[in-house]
């Protein structure tokens, strides 16, 4: 295709939100509705902060986000262009607001118990930074002025109405999530979704498609659900969605994690994901949108949820706040398509996947008071700095060993190894040195190309994690082929 430079610019749109904000939606909503074209080149940051009015930091802002989301890409000594790799026919003129109208020892406290995870797990909070004091006075308010929760096995109809409302608040005005408070659940984790899911959904015999690799949780429940697993193939860009056309047996269900590849950490593009939704709609498969940990991008806003993207009732969403607050709340829940929900609402009920009301609650007033939102700015900060630390520190102690994967986001990041190293032994000598050496292989439903191993550093400090460096030095001498 040939790339014409752009002669003029999506209109600036007028309202609250910051100026990079509307010159991101401004460019966004052009792509999906055609009015600029896939290939076609865009203004030059400073000229188009000229012809806006705009400072030039507000520009890079947004052509960052654009381009870190697929809608645009950059070309070495080129500029800056629509991505190429858009499917035309998934794209509709239908901006967010539009769509939105259709769809109606730091704070812990004194005397507070701090029980220390092995470096380098994943996905462990850090507690110590959690507002606990905060968090017990609103959980006191909620035992002392709710009887009737702590003498009522819990609201029947998806969990508790006032955290339903705040979770679909906060996922339409951070994530793009398209939802009612009617159409989520509440659970006692993400686990019970995919099992919950894999319930509703699946047949023994059916296929399901996995991204390979992925958490093992969700291999587990399908597999014993009677499911035929199907991994799927993860480059630079998350899974391959070509690989589905490949498939022999079309699956019924495909589960992704197209935010944040689980455990790579890599994002998929929006025109992957447009590709993705292309296909669940032609095929009438189902996905399942994990989104685990997509709070913790380093770099712009998190990236928006592909749920987000079309108004297909194929999508569920599934999220968590055992990462972003701490793993023993058990609290998640799931946004089900309005069709199907009263079949997930009558398994929710039989399987008591509802947490305490009392809990709940007190969830609902955290986010109300904007609280959650305040954590999660904090945690940003916080796990960017210790994610930089210690990406310095393993490319400077063992860059003979881990070449370093995606490092702008999440709890953790992969380190692939550069020599061959016994997987298992190496878990076995992290073990006995008090630490948790996890190669990415044993995520795989199926073997991998190429091996890792995670670099958990969420919940560390930097002398912690540089104890547990020197040890996997170590380790890894001994574990070599």
């Amino acid at each position: 295709m040939k790339n014409n430079k752009s002669t003029s610019v999506p209109r600036l749109g007028r309202g609250k939100l910051p100026a990079y904000q509307r010159v991101y939606v401004a460019f966004r909503d052009a792509v999906r509705s055609g009015k600029l074209k896939a290939g076609q080149q865009v203004p030059s940051s400073r000229e188009l902060a000229l012809r806006y009015g705009v400072a030039r930091i507000t520009v890079t802002q947004a052509y960052e986000q654009l381009i870190a989301e697929g809608y645009l890409e950059t070309r070495r000594g080129a500029g800056t262009f629509v991505a190429a790799e858009l499917p035309e026919r998934f794209f509709r003129a239908q901006g967010v607001a539009e769509a939105s109208g259709k769809e109606g020892k730091r704070e812990g406290g004194a005397g507070a118990r701090y029980v220390e995870q092995p470096p380098f797990l994943s996905g462990s909070a850090d507690l110590q930074a959690f507002p606990m004091e905060l968090w017990l006075k609103l959980y006191a308010k909620q035992l002392r002025g709710s009887p009737y929760a702590l003498n009522n096995y819990g609201h029947g109809e998806g969990g508790y109405a006032g955290l339903r409302e705040a979770i679909a608040a906060h996922l339409s005005t951070q994530r793009g999530v398209r939802c009612e408070a009617g159409q989520i659940l509440i659970l006692s984790g993400s686990q019970p979704g995919i099992e919950l899911v894999a319930r509703a959904l699946v047949k023994p015999g059916d296929a399901v498609a996995l991204e390979n690799p992925s958490y093992g949780g969700i291999t587990s429940s399908f597999r014993l659900n009677g499911a035929q697993i199907c991994p799927l193939p993860v480059d630079e860009l998350g899974m391959r969605v070509d690989a589905l056309e490949a498939l022999r047996d079309c699956p019924r269900l495909v589960v992704a994690t197209p935010a944040r590849q689980f455990p790579l950490g890599v994002a998929m593009p929006v025109g992957r994901q447009a590709a993705l939704l292309e296909w669940a709609e032609k095929t009438g498969a189902w996905i399942l949108e994990d989104d685990y940990d997509s709070e913790f991008r380093f770099r712009g806003k998190p990236l928006p949820a592909m749920q987000g993207l079309s108004a297909s009732e194929r999508i569920l969403y599934l999220g968590t706040f055992t990462r972003s607050m701490f793993p023993d709340l058990r609290i998640g829940y799931l946004v089900v398509p309005k069709a199907v929900y009263p079949d997930f609402l009558a398994l929710w009920k039989a399987g008591a996947m509802n947490p305490p009301v009392s809990l709940q609650a007190t969830l609902a007033d955290f986010m109300r008071e904007c609280h959650y939102a305040r954590h999660l700015r904090k945690m940003r900060k916080l796990y960017e700095k210790r994610s930089r630390w210690l990406a310095g520190r393993v490319e400077e102690l063992l860059g003979d060993w881990f070449e370093l994967g995606v490092t702008d986001g999440g709890m953790h990041f992969v380190g692939f190894y550069r020599k061959p190293v016994d997987a298992r032994r190496l878990a076995e000598e992290g073990r006995r040195r008090g630490y948790v050496f996890m190669s990415i292989s044993s995520y795989g439903p199926a073997p991998l190309e190429r091996d890792g191993m995670m670099f958990g550093f969420s919940s560390f400090s930097e002398e912690k994690m540089g104890a547990a460096l020197k040890g996997l030095r170590e380790a890894l001498e001994r574990a070599g082929r």
